[in-house]
């Protein structure tokens, strides 16, 4: 029976979804299916004021937004999925020197977001609201601090599928 990140398939008619059987191998799942950040490049880093200027980011390609939402028990809550992502883009961040948020609040932000796709499907304006919730209190310290988004797509060969991010203080 194969595994996914999900679980392992089940062996009922209609192919519905097992969980794993504990936890921690679920969370080793995600990050093995999911992915971690590649790589990331702090680009001007700081200007001496010990607030960087310029940050350019390379993560994996986040969910769609569609269908990070669940309910259950009478609450609404993010899927495994979604949290696993936050993880994994918070666990890159601590590795970097800069400081948490990188653009405190009350500083105005822009960013550009570039995402490589593959297989060529889905909406670019499903991916933002995730990558930007993954940031909130690492790249600023609320999505409200965010005045200008340049969002791009292309289509790219398996395996340089990623979204590039170009985070920056608004003038």
């Amino acid at each position: 029976m194969k595994r996914t990140p999900l679980g392992r398939k089940s062996p009922l008619k209609g192919g519905g979804r097992v969980k794993p059987r504990n936890a921690k191998r679920r969370k080793s799942e995600w990050a093995r299916a999911y992915g971690s950040v590649e790589r990331v490049e702090w680009v001007n880093a700081l200007d001496g004021s010990g607030m960087p200027t310029r940050i350019e980011l390379t993560l994996p390609v986040p969910p769609s937004v569609n269908r990070i939402w669940r309910t259950g028990n009478g609450r609404t809550y993010k899927d495994a999925k979604a949290r696993a992502y936050g993880l994994a883009v918070e666990a890159e961040w601590r590795t970097s020197k800069l400081p948490r948020p990188a653009f405190p609040a009350g500083v105005a932000v822009r960013y550009t977001l570039t995402w490589y796709r593959f297989p060529a499907s889905g909406d670019l304006s499903n991916r933002l609201k995730l990558v930007e919730d993954a940031l909130n209190g690492l790249a600023w310290a609320d999505d409200r601090q965010i005045v200008s988004i340049t969002a791009m797509r292309y289509d790219c060969r398996r395996g340089e599928q990623g979204v590039h991010l170009i985070i920056e203080e608004a003038e």
